[in-house]
């Protein structure tokens, strides 16, 4: 991680609307006010400045079950944090999540080690594997694609998360991502992501499912807007997987090209004629 890659981590971490009494994060940071420890705003999952696909979310859900970094914790070092974020989804210190999508939970008093599903993540796994062609098993989680919010604080079903919320931390914060970011395509979930994006990039349009070019301070970027993961499920016709998204004519296999191009990616034989013939079978 680089110098300034840190610092913008914990500038997120340590977020300084969390000891502004008036702020108008107070309700969002309000929720955990019972707890004896904060769990801090989480900045990112993955290694951001090096995955070429990033998503962007609403806000992330929280478990206070989870093993993770809180405030006032002196067992939570800095390298301790960096490691958590950066290193997720492999290679840690711990083993902070599982397959892609279970989180490490706190030791039980027995001592015996437990996960929690992420069904969010599960989905994104999924997208990812759909739009560029790689088999789950082939997905080199945390560097092929890192995972953020427009809003960093941890909530239940997006709770306390207002307009005037996205608005603040995405001129707050995403900019400062944009700047570190390596990703080329952005992958932005659900319309709270999108209001985020908009409100702090000037002239930007989000076309649902389609691709949009945009340059910010000398880094060209491709966003993808997509309706969020809490909007699928696997019984929904609508789920946004290729067959689907191809058959409504709401993406064409051009599109799928040019985030092929863009990636750098080369598709198997077999993941192009299973695009072409719109088998109804997922890829993943």
């Amino acid at each position: 991680m680089t110098v300034k890659s840190r610092k913008i981590l914990f500038k997120i971490v340590n977020c300084e609307e969390f000891d502004i009494p008036q702020s108008e994060c107070r309700a969002i940071i309000d929720i955990q006010r019972n707890e004896n420890k904060w769990q801090v705003p989480e900045p990112w999952s993955g290694e951001i400045t090096k995955s070429p696909v990033m998503f962007i979310g609403k806000n992330p859900s929280i478990n206070l079950e989870e093993e993770y970094p809180t405030r006032y914790d002196d067992n939570w070092t800095k390298d301790f944090i960096e490691d958590f974020f950066t290193n997720r989804f492999g290679n840690g210190r711990k083993v902070w999540v599982k397959d892609g999508k279970r989180v490490l939970l706190k030791p039980k008093k027995n001592g015996k080690i437990d996960y929690f599903s992420i069904a969010n993540w599960s989905k994104i796994m999924k997208l990812y594997s759909q739009i560029t062609g790689k088999r789950i098993n082939e997905i080199k989680l945390g560097l092929d694609y890192a995972i953020t919010d427009i809003v960093h604080c941890k909530s239940e079903k997006g709770k306390a998360v207002t307009t005037k919320l996205i608005k603040k931390c995405a001129k707050t914060h995403l900019i400062d991502i944009l700047d570190i970011t390596k990703a080329r395509l952005i992958i932005v979930l659900g319309n709270d992501a999108k209001s985020g994006v908009v409100s702090a990039l000037e002239g930007i349009k989000l076309p649902l499912f389609k691709l949009y070019k945009h340059k910010y301070k000398q880094k060209e970027f491709y966003f993808l807007f997509m309706r969020h993961t809490n909007y699928w499920c696997e019984e929904n016709e609508k789920e946004p997987s290729p067959k689907n998204l191809l058959d409504r004519g709401e993406m064409s296999l051009t599109d799928f090209e040019k985030i092929w191009e863009i990636l750098c990616i080369n598709p198997k034989e077999e993941y192009i004629n299973w695009l072409r013939e719109g088998k109804s079978e997922c890829w993943y």
